[in-house]
């Protein structure tokens, strides 16, 4: 995934932000566990951004249980509104992971373990798009301000960009991308090679060993065909050396219904692509193709 860390000099490193108390009197902007498990997404948000001037809609929260380790807030995750990306099909928001350090330092404090209540400090924030898959990908289309605002509707539409409750992956929500500055090549790729094995054309498709005793691996192919690009979790683009065009995409969809959480079938896919200085990218040739079930995703 393409990742921006973004340093807070001020808020992260040095004195909190500060905030006017009812006496008028500048006080810090303080985020404790307690807000962090109750204040309502955009609250929260706009708690912990209010120095970056970003507008977040959604939280993913995780809190450490009383008892467990000495730190009572560790990270929380936060999504911009969903909107097109200017390629039909596809939506994009940002994501911003936020952790927390130690509390942060009172006048006359003694220090001693945090309780929910103790004001903690923002320590680090990484920030990145992360995308949803509405439709087929149509990179090239020109949009009209209608057509552009009927896509920003269906991505408000998609579901959430993150989940409620961090690590809840019981539907896909959107995928991380790595590779290149954005993923519309990758997903075309992904696109040509399930429209191909649909229609019976791309057959150089197998099953890795640990996948071989799946009944879907009876006929790969179709395995491949049937996959569903909204049930994307990543998406990555791994680029040639200084010489030839052979490309590998990978790419993870989760198994809705999946009788155990968090199962993926995982594409490693080779496929050539010309980029010629002057023109614009094209897809050359599928090559091989090997889809494997795997565990919990990385983030």
């Amino acid at each position: 995934m393409r990742v921006a860390l973004l340093t807070l000099a001020l808020a992260a490193c040095s004195a909190p932000a500060a905030t006017q108390n009812e006496a008028g009197d500048e006080a810090p902007a303080a985020v404790t566990a307690e807000k962090a498990a109750s204040l309502p997404p955009d609250r929260l948000a706009d708690l912990v951004f209010r120095e970056l001037g970003v507008r977040m809609t959604a939280v993913s929260r995780r809190l450490n249980p009383p008892g467990v380790i000495t730190t009572p807030l560790y990270q929380l995750t936060f999504a911009g509104a969903p909107h097109g990306t200017g390629s039909v099909g596809l939506c994009a928001a940002m994501r911003a992971r936020v952790e927390f350090g130690g509390p942060v330092p009172q006048p006359g404090s003694v220090g001693g373990p945090a309780s929910p209540a103790t004001p903690m400090q923002v320590i680090r924030i990484r920030a990145a798009d992360v995308y949803k898959v509405t439709g087929p990908i149509e990179p090239y289309v020109q949009q009209s301000q209608d057509r552009g605002a009927e896509e920003d509707r269906r991505c408000t539409a998609a579901g959430p960009v993150i989940p409620s409750v961090e690590d809840d992956l019981s539907r896909p929500y959107y995928f991380t991308f790595e590779g290149e500055a954005i993923p519309e090549l990758s997903l075309l790729v992904l696109q040509r090679a399930i429209a191909e094995a649909q229609a019976g054309r791309y057959r150089t498709v197998s099953c890795a060993a640990s996948a071989r005793s799946a009944p879907e691996c009876r006929n790969p192919a179709a395995l491949l065909g049937g996959l569903n690009m909204g049930n994307l979790v990543s998406l990555q683009i791994a680029l040639p050396g200084l010489s030839g065009n052979r490309n590998v995409v990978r790419a993870r969809f989760l198994i809705p219904g999946a009788p155990r959480a968090q199962l993926y079938w995982s594409v490693a896919m080779e496929v050539d692509i010309a980029r010629p200085p002057d023109a614009e990218e094209r897809i050359e040739r599928l090559g091989r193709t090997e889809i494997a079930r795997s565990g919990p995703s990385p983030s």
